[in-house]
């Protein structure tokens, strides 16, 4: 294949660039909704979002074990806060695995043009939560991916394992799109070799 050597391949960057695109052509045509940040499709088939700058920023799912709704503001600072209490608690028993990434617009910025980061990752058994930036639970991301395995996750996902993504202002109103994890099988991107270079 032209634009790929073997260095690439064994990094895990040229799989995950094939995995990206093979998801996104199985999702196929859908409804499609933009905002300044990144773009999001969703189709009887699957769903799934990318960055405009960042293309490996991507998270996807294919079938039929992802919902999705928008909701207003004042759904959505609710849920912005039960993640955030999930956060502040996340060494609880029965929480095994907790990230979150959040990008909230800072307020000397115009809207959507620059955002503070927060990212949290939490295994049990490992030393941590190894956090960064800080957590507004009650402000409005502007984009929010939260990936979880917790017996504390139910009132957030609806299941106790799988990833939900947030966007705000896709169109009138916000995006929750949530995928429980409905079986141990399964195969996260996010988790390949080159995981550490592109999340």
């Amino acid at each position: 294949m032209a634009g790929w050597d073997q260095a690439e391949e064994h990094s895990g960057r040229w799989w995950y660039r094939q995995m990206v695109e093979y998801v996104k052509q199985a999702v196929g045509d859908g409804a499609e909704y933009f905002n300044g940040l990144l773009r999001v499709v969703l189709s009887e088939r699957g769903c799934y979002y990318q960055f405009h700058s960042l293309p490996e920023e991507f998270s996807g799912v294919l079938g039929k074990t992802f919902s999705y709704q928008f909701m207003g503001t004042s759904e959505a600072l609710p849920l912005v806060a039960l993640i955030g209490n999930l956060i502040s608690t996340c060494r609880d028993p029965g929480t095994r695995e907790l990230s979150v990434m959040a990008l909230f617009a800072k307020a000397t910025a115009m809207p959507g043009r620059e955002e503070e980061v927060y990212a949290l990752e939490y295994r049990a058994g490992e030393a941590g939560p190894a956090a960064s930036g800080i957590y507004r639970a009650g402000v409005l991301p502007t984009f929010l991916k939260m990936k979880v395995r917790s017996d504390h996750a139910q009132p957030v996902l609806g299941a106790s394992s799988g990833l939900l993504f947030f966007a705000a202002n896709l169109t009138d109103q916000h995006l929750l799109v949530r995928i429980p994890q409905v079986s141990e099988r399964g195969y996260d991107l996010s988790e390949l070799p080159a995981a550490a270079a592109v999340h």
